[in-house]
């Protein structure tokens, strides 16, 4: 993949710290009770989080329309990155929409889909226009939104957040590090990473049915993450590390066309060995959920 300027720009994008929203009662009431409430904090901070990233993509969404309409193309591409951030960290849970996903996250190549963050790639980054962008960006900004009311008033079965990172695992591994999630802007790594992360905040939702049956596995997965994040430290700065501009969260990271081979074969080592320990927690899961 060729390397494109826009790749390295600075974008933008909160990061996990927003999720965290609520505290455990410290009443009396036992193992069991302590279990059932670590669940229900667990599930409420996991709501917040997914409820926040898509707000914040959807503002993004609104931002580069109207750096479009300014004529303003090399801001308009930051922006768009800065959205991919916020969407890549609710994308396990935003696949489990998908007409939605589709619309808003459909194919780049093969596909020429007329809606969604890859038919603006398509606009600002191949084609290098700000032209039909804002009309773009406005669909997609009312697809995210419909995509957070969708979230809000859906049940969120612990199987199915546990099956949902076990298949974005999956995806890492066997389709985006071939490098064709982002074929004009080069930006590869910054959904990567952002995907990582939102892998993380799934399997901490349901880490309280992980821990009743596999004390050591959240060891485990926090190993898989760490090395994840080492290679991906070397080339960029994940959202969950500390910002010396906070606003540019998440989307600091070289071209993947500049992503050397040996880096790409240590990547897939360790998301292989992520996607081997998510495959566990889901597997968890299911079982307590028959």
């Amino acid at each position: 993949m060729r390397s494109t300027p826009a790749a390295s720009i600075v974008l933008a994008a909160l990061c996990l710290g927003l999720w965290g929203c609520g505290k455990q009662d410290s009443g009396g009431g036992g193992a069991d009770r302590d279990s059932g409430d670590g669940r229900v904090v667990a599930m409420r901070e996991f709501r917040a989080y997914l409820d926040s990233n898509t707000r914040e993509a959807a503002s993004w969404a609104s931002a580069i329309g109207a750096q479009a309409r300014a004529g303003e193309l090399g801001k308009a591409q930051s922006r768009y990155a800065s959205g991919r951030v916020q969407y890549s960290q609710i994308e396990v849970i935003a696949q489990t929409f998908p007409a939605l996903d589709a619309r808003i996250n459909g194919p780049a190549v093969g596909q020429q889909s007329d809606a969604g963050f890859h038919r603006v790639e398509r606009q600002l980054f191949a084609h290098a226009t700000t032209r039909d962008v804002s009309s773009h960006a406005r669909r997609l900004h009312a697809d995210l939104e419909s995509l957070r009311r969708r979230v809000a008033e859906s049940e969120l079965p612990p199987a199915l957040i546990a099956t949902a990172a076990a298949k974005l695992a999956d995806e890492l591994v066997e389709e985006k590090l071939a490098g064709s999630e982002e074929p004009y802007s080069g930006i590869d790594l910054v959904d990567i990473s952002a995907n990582v992360e939102g892998i993380d905040a799934a399997v901490t939702a349901v880490l309280p049915l992980v821990d009743d049956a596999d004390r050591t596995l959240r060891s485990r997965i926090d190993q898989s993450l760490e090395e994840t994040f080492d290679v991906l430290r070397s080339y960029g700065i994940p959202a969950a590390d500390p910002q010396t501009r906070p606003r540019g969260a998440g989307a600091r990271f070289v071209a993947y066309g500049d992503f050397p081979a040996d880096a790409r074969t240590e990547l897939l080592a360790a998301l292989s060995s992520l996607r081997q320990e998510i495959g566990a927690a889901a597997g968890i899961v299911a079982k307590d959920g028959e």
